[in-house]
């Protein structure tokens, strides 16, 4: 009984700790997201909302480049 409460309470603080790396790997990720810009022209891209400048449009098709469509 002793051996699997003392698993157990491993097992919780292990994933207790795992939830903590993902959290602050999503609040990086967030971070990231709030200050992208065109690689272009420098106009903000409001990636969260996933509501960009129009000209920067073809910047979101593109998922290896942030650059605009002129």
């Amino acid at each position: 009984m002793t051996k699997k409460l003392e698993d157990a309470r491993s097992k919780v603080v292990s994933l207790e700790d795992e939830i903590a790396r993902l959290t602050r790997r999503e609040d990086r990720r967030m971070r990231r997201l709030a200050r992208a810009r065109c690689q272009k022209c420098s106009v903000k891209l409001h990636l969260i909302q996933l509501d960009a400048d129009e000209r920067c449009v073809g910047a979101l098709k593109k998922k290896t480049t942030l650059d605009c469509a002129y």
